[in-house]
């Protein structure tokens, strides 16, 4: 989860259900360690895990640099409404989990909006 997704509920909701949550903050160390990290650093660091990402920030795929490190570490995004309520954010998880399970472990990299309808593939 990127730091825009990773509060205490998100993560448990996952955790929970038995899913092992990783965020900035495990990549670099600590929180602080990873406040403000740019975006193109961290999906760096992600090549060499394989890792899906949940994100609310589609501005990565607009950015150059951002879209070129997205494409370089070669990983499913699923991409969560911005402006939602955190009881919402919990139950579009909840409601598209299967499917972001079976699109994670596809091996062509894809980026998915999450939305109540299902995933939409960006």
């Amino acid at each position: 989860m990127d730091e825009n997704v990773a509060g205490r509920t998100t993560r448990r909701c996952l955790s929970d259900l038995g899913y092992v949550v990783h965020t900035p903050a495990d990549l670099y160390g600590s929180r602080e360690l990873a406040e403000g990290v740019r975006d193109e650093d961290w999906l760096a660091k992600l090549t060499a895990h394989d890792w899906a990402v949940i994100s609310k920030d589609e501005h990565i795929l607009q950015r150059p640099t951002e879209l070129a490190a997205y494409k370089a570490a070669r990983i499913h995004m699923f991409m969560l409404p911005n402006n939602v309520r955190r009881d919402d954010l919990i139950a579009l998880l909840h409601q598209n989990l299967r499917d972001i399970c079976t699109r994670a472990v596809e091996k062509t990299p894809g980026v998915w909006r999450v939305t109540r309808q299902g995933l939409t593939q960006l």
